[in-house]
């Protein structure tokens, strides 16, 4: 019987099937033989290698993290082959759902797009920006949980200066200047940060807002028209990257194009049509017959107009419009008006003749508002109630803001915006009063606050800028706002926003000083900033976080560990009831016995954590480094029980049962060689395997992980299982 020959490539990947080639290369399945995971590779094509910087390529690629984006796990080459290595995302790409005839309703397109542009976002504030390039259904896959993910980086483009060049091309979906030589070309500039308040969005009264070709103009493009017997050149779907004998030849190219293609893309999800080569007669969204708010038609024209200059300058814009999109429809505006007055008219004619039926019907309302009101007020306690108030009344807001408040305060984060990013993409069809609008600011103020506290923070500026848009009034919202910038690596942007703050407020001002010298890596600067702070104020809260800031920034200067441990221990006589830093003092303790093998540390660290069990507060972190402490004392059957407990805590948590295989492998080096028996390590690790490989796809990698594959794999060579 023959046996199929395994390939292996970069000595950890079992190459499987191809499930796709384009422009940029052939697309594999494969399964990573140490963590048995599945993941997709990139193979890129022979023409397109000396079009990458290989080397930036591969550091940026590695670095990106972000909800929407897949994870890059690695980047290799072998036999003179350049390959990625992703998460593998269960779920479908766009092409194959809109070639089977699916078209999407308004409200998923919002949200779809909004999740894509926030992606958006983040590409582009890298330094130096990153352009995907090749954004177009295939390239965007809908995941099982109704989100989308924006793949394929390997003709992604770093910016040189003002410009890139573009290498491929995706008719339908590249823009105008994806079809202008880089030579002919005028010069092609990335302008300068735009103001998102100064941003025209949809003014009824301006009949300049978007430039579309219509099919009467007499001064359309008609260049690589596929119905046009002279056209010299038509570009197919699939279309080789351009390649060049010598120098980088390509396109001039900048953030707006990646607008462009987001722009056609999500006219593709509308319509069920795919659109015409830009440089051609591309028909209006607003030419179809199909049920859209004029604002979402605006959005994405003004994403597809064919000068750069007319569309939004940047993915913050474009954001920006979704996330105002509710208060901008005039024709939902004028249908809510006609909606009044019929009501009006027909109570008139009916009065007379009704008035027993009219005066049921208005008690039938009054007890349905008292029920949505009670719905309201109770899901703060039970959120099954928001079911059934949305139900009652599904464009009333207050289910909305009392739901997203519930989850932020449960501490359920991702789920909380997810709920937001609906309810936004739901408010698309309604028109709201002023009151409304500042309702939705708040929902903003809770997702920011969400994305902040899970460390996202480019996002969390995002919807901190929201907020700001919808007149939320919360008196720390620019102070939010310009701490996200900050930790966004916006510092200059941040500094711009110390205007915003009270003048007389000096722990806020010192607060947001500090933040931005820590974004400026001046982190001893940004301590003494944040000590100021905390002298100049007496609200527990805004200590609190100053402490924390204060904690992380005395991490990065691992020299000034006792001034570290000093300040933890000030932090907790000026607020003993914040558990937490203990828990951090415990950890800085522990780290630092570690580092200058001081028994007294440990000592201290290990009652620290103790006493914090003993009260009640248990949290992850903490118990795992009970039970490191054990291990580093050598009490391992201690040890053991600490991770036994958890097990029973954390059932699916993945790092539980790592640590009890690295417990496993300790006790086994601590007998002698004829007596070690492997086979409790093997068994922990398997438990680990199934778990970690069960995580979210953007999860990040864990190098421990690949560590302690190595190990098992170096047991197993050497004939110990």
């Amino acid at each position: 019987m023959q046996t199929q020959t395994q390939t292996i490539i970069g000595s950890l990947y079992e190459l499987g099937q191809c499930i796709g080639a384009g422009g940029g290369g052939e697309v594999f399945l494969a399964t990573h033989t140490r963590l048995q995971k599945t993941v997709v590779i990139k193979r890129v094509k022979t023409e397109v290698r000396g079009k990458i910087d290989e080397r930036g390529e591969a550091n940026i690629l590695k670095n990106l993290k972000h909800t929407y984006l897949p994870q890059v796990y690695d980047f290799f080459y072998e036999n003179g082959e350049i390959y990625t290595v992703f998460d593998f995302i269960a779920g479908s790409d766009f092409k194959k759902l809109l070639d089977s005839g699916n078209k999407y309703k308004q409200q998923d397109v919002v949200k779809w797009g909004t999740q894509l542009a926030q992606a958006l976002v983040y590409l582009h504030a890298q330094k130096p920006p990153i352009i995907h390039g090749d954004i177009k259904p295939a390239n965007i896959m809908l995941a099982e949980n109704g989100d989308v993910c924006l793949i394929d980086f390997n003709i992604s483009m770093v910016m040189e200066g003002a410009s890139a060049a573009i290498m491929g091309l995706s008719a339908g979906y590249s823009s105008p200047e994806h079809y202008r030589p880089l030579e002919f070309a005028a010069p092609v500039t990335i302008p300068k940060k735009p103001d998102p308040d100064a941003t025209e969005i949809l003014r009824e009264n301006d009949t300049e807002a978007t430039e579309i070709l219509q099919d009467d103009d007499p001064d359309k493009t008609e260049v690589l028209r596929e119905d046009d017997p002279n056209a010299t050149e038509v570009i197919p779907p699939e279309t080789p990257l351009i390649t060049s004998s010598s120098t980088k030849k390509g396109f001039a190219a900048d953030e707006r194009s990646d607008i462009y293609s987001l722009g056609a893309s999500l006219y593709h999800m509308l319509t069920g049509v795919k659109p015409a080569i830009a440089t051609g007669n591309v028909k209006p969204l607003s030419a179809f017959n199909i049920e859209l708010g004029e604002s979402i038609v605006y959005i994405v024209e003004k994403c597809m107009a064919s000068d750069p200059t007319k569309r939004f300058q940047s993915a913050e814009q474009v954001v920006k419009a979704f996330t105002d999109i509710h208060k901008l429809d005039s024709r939902w505006r004028r249908q809510s008006i006609r909606q009044i007055i019929t009501t009006v008219t027909l109570t008139a004619i009916l009065a007379g003749s009704a008035l027993s039926g009219v005066y049921g019907y208005n008690l039938i309302g009054e007890e349905k508002v008292m029920r949505y009101n009670e719905l309201v007020i109770a899901i703060n306690q039970d959120i099954a109630a928001f079911d059934e108030a949305v139900e009652l009344f599904p464009e009333k807001i207050e289910a909305y803001h009392a739901y997203a408040l519930a989850l932020y305060n449960r501490g359920e984060y991702e789920e909380c915006i997810k709920a937001i990013n609906e309810a936004m993409a739901r408010f698309s069809a309604f028109t709201y009063e002023e009151s409304d609008i500042k309702l939705i600011g708040d929902i903003y103020f809770i997702g920011g606050n969400c994305y902040f506290e899970s460390e996202d923070y480019v996002n969390a500026a995002v919807y901190y800028e929201a907020a700001i848009s919808n007149n939320c009034e919360s008196p720390s919202l620019y102070l939010h706002y310009a701490i996200s910038l900050a930790r966004s690596n916006r510092a200059d942007n941040a500094a711009e926003l110390l205007d915003k703050i009270d003048r007389t407020d000096i722990s806020a001002l010192n607060l947001l000083r500090g933040e931005i010298e820590f974004a400026r890596s001046n982190y001893e600067e940004a301590i003494e900033f944040f000590q100021t702070a905390i002298n100049n104020t007496n609200d527990s809260d805004f200590k609190y976080r100053a402490y924390i800031i204060s904690d992380t920034a005395f991490q990065r200067l691992s020299h000034l560990s006792n001034e570290h441990i000093a300040l933890l221990r000030e932090a907790i006589r000026e607020l003993p009831d914040r558990l937490a830093l203990k828990e951090r003092l415990g950890d800085v303790l522990y780290k630092t016995g570690k580092t200058q093998n001081n028994a007294d540390y440990y000592r201290e660290a290990a009652e620290l954590f103790e006493d914090l069990r003993t009260s009640g507060y248990i949290t992850f972190n903490m118990s795992q480094n009970i039970g490191l402490l054990y291990m580093e004392a050598g009490d391992l059957q201690a040890a053991h029980d600490v991770f036994t407990e958890m097990l029973a805590i954390y059932p699916d948590d993945y790092r539980v049962p790592k640590q009890l295989t690295f417990l496993a492998l300790q006790e086994q080096g601590n007998i002698a060689n004829e007596s070690r028996n492997y086979s409790q390590a093997v068994e922990w690790y398997n438990a680990t395997l199934q778990l970690y490989n069960s995580r979210p796809p953007n999860a990040a990698d864990d190098p421990e992980m690949l560590m302690l594959a190595g190990i098992i794999e170096d047991l197993r060579s050497g004939g110990w299982i």
